[in-house]
């Protein structure tokens, strides 16, 4: 066994308990000498609580830079293993609240609570960079194991930037977003506000996120097969579908991607970061793009204005992804834009056969293909206008084949010149040799 991590915690008053020897305070008269008497320590000198984490902090301090320590620390480890940093925190927290009176006291529900910062640097063991699972644009993502029950959870860190204000304005709204349930989402557990970090606890995906899995590194690990990818798409839709149709408050994403996308064990498409979406909309005061390069639509790059269709032309981007085994942008590749690549494989009539992931070795049905690309193709138009909604994505998916039949095509220039801003884009980055 090898210990890397020890945490005491301090009851919520400690800071309130009294020495021992400590008289209490009584009516009698000459107290008030020995009143005064403390006044002229400094301040928390004589307060029990302070002195017991004064002594608390020092002696674990010096223990940790004894060599008995160092040697604990290190025991059963291999020679090559890096030796572990010894170091000292203290820190002030919170305790965890249930939040089930801001949504209601349905007892069927997992109510979202508030999670002290004590339990998730516990749980991440100290935030270990061993525990990382991934990071994005808004932080990196920690594997944690609850103390109280063992439960495991990926805990998202973020900058919250406003502190205790940010509790005050968004967290009814978070607890709304927590309250949402759909089998194709990554249920939002709560969170916790520390400093200036917001700490974003989800369910944990055994099989991570879709983009792991889709552009392995390993070649020698099985690819995915293409029902599950079949499976993967439809669950998306269905999650976009209940975000922008079937809610009271409609929810817009902002940031459909592969990475987005989690697994579950039997690699069900989970939906994530729809939380962190919302937030942003009340958190970016101007119209501010908020999104990945290759996954945004043309007129979202131009205006920053977020909507339904900008989503569908994101999914869509993910189902050309999930159909070709290639990335929305990959400088490697002679076609930089995904997109683009399809979008020209339709206008000059190439088989779309051509387009499937080489990986599956033929392994995929015809039929399947050919609609999902033709999807992809029509969520991914230039034109916002001529994407299909999402309850029309899930009616095609369902085998519905003559609505999309009907989408008109854009012409080439048309796709071009609507492109622009991203085709230039693409240029300059060439021009600088950026892989």
């Amino acid at each position: 066994m090898q210990l890397t991590h020890l945490c005491l915690i301090m009851p919520s008053d400690y800071d309130k308990l009294e020495p021992l020897h400590a008289t209490p305070q009584t009516n009698i008269k000459g107290s008030q000498k020995k009143v005064k008497s403390r006044k002229q320590h400094p301040q928390g000198a004589c307060c029990g609580g302070h002195v017991v984490a004064t002594l608390l902090h020092g002696s674990l301090t010096r223990l940790c830079e004894t060599k008995w320590w160092n040697n604990l620390c290190q025991h059963g480890t291999r020679r090559k293993t890096k030796q572990i940093k010894s170091s000292c925190v203290v820190f002030h927290d919170m305790e965890g609240v249930q939040l089930s009176s801001m949504i209601g006291k349905d007892s069927n529900i997992n109510h979202p609570r508030i999670f002290s910062y004590a339990e998730l640097y516990i749980g991440s063991r100290g935030f270990s960079e061993e525990e990382v699972l991934g990071s994005g644009g808004f932080g990196k993502v920690y594997k944690a194991v609850m103390p109280s029950d063992g439960t495991v959870v990926a805990v998202k860190c973020c900058l919250a930037g406003k502190g205790g204000q940010f509790e005050k304005t968004f967290a009814a709204e978070l607890a709304a977003v927590a309250h949402l349930r759909h089998k194709n989402l990554v249920p939002l557990r709560g969170w916790c506000v520390f400093e200036d970090q917001l700490y974003l606890v989800y369910d944990y995906m055994p099989n991570l996120s879709l983009d792991r899995v889709l552009f392995r590194k390993n070649m020698k690990e099985e690819p995915l097969g293409w029902v599950r990818r079949g499976k993967i798409v439809k669950g998306l839709a269905c999650a976009l579908h209940y975000l922008h149709e079937q809610l009271e408050t409609q929810i817009i994403h902002r940031d459909v991607k592969t990475s987005n996308v989690m697994l579950d064990s039997h690699y069900n498409a989970r939906l994530g970061d729809f939380g962190l979406a919302r937030w942003l909309e009340h958190e970016l005061e101007s119209k501010s793009v908020c999104g990945i390069f290759g996954y945004m639509s043309p007129e979202y790059v131009e205006s920053g204005e977020a909507t339904t269709a900008a989503d569908v032309y994101s999914f869509g981007v993910v189902v050309l992804e999930i159909v070709s085994g290639l990335k929305a942008v990959d400088f490697r590749q002679p076609e930089v834009l995904l997109v683009k690549k399809v979008h020209e494989f339709e206008m000059r009539k190439r088989p779309l056969e051509e387009l499937a992931d080489i990986g599956l070795n033929g392994e995929y049905n015809y039929k399947e293909l050919m609609r999902l690309v033709s999807l992809g193709v029509a969520c991914t138009s230039s034109d916002p206008k001529l994407r299909p909604s999402t309850r029309k994505i899930v009616s095609i998916l369902d085998g519905n084949d003559k609505l999309i039949m009907g989408e008109n095509m854009e012409s080439r220039e048309d796709w071009r010149e609507r492109n622009a801003c991203s085709l230039s884009l693409v240029k300059r980055i060439q021009a600088l040799g950026i892989q």
